[in-house]
């Protein structure tokens, strides 16, 4: 395999993240108007973690604090900073200025 096919499947494993990072964004739009605090404490049970530590504490934390009407602008935030990354490290991997 040479130097272009390996190229290549690199930008198709990111094009799975992204399309990823995607469709997860969208799964939370519909999480609008939904318990926020119910589904971190069955995301966090489901994954085994312990709710008293550090980060699953502070995971919990912010999805108490988050409200209906700014769940949309973080999203829109997260996504467009990994489509930025995601451009940032094609274009450095290709030897590409931005």
């Amino acid at each position: 395999m040479g130097k272009k096919e390996g190229l290549h499947i690199i930008a198709l494993f990111e094009l799975l993240k992204g399309a990823l990072v995607l469709f997860v964004g969208l799964g939370l739009l519909t999480m609008i108007h939904k318990d926020l605090q119910d589904f971190g404490e069955r995301l966090i049970e489901l994954l085994h973690l312990n709710p008293a530590q550090h980060y699953p504490r502070i995971f919990l934390l912010f999805l108490e604090r988050v409200s209906d009407s700014a769940l949309p602008g973080l999203l829109f935030g997260a996504g467009t900073r990994t489509v930025w990354l995601r451009r940032r490290r094609s274009c450095a991997r290709l030897g590409k200025q931005l």
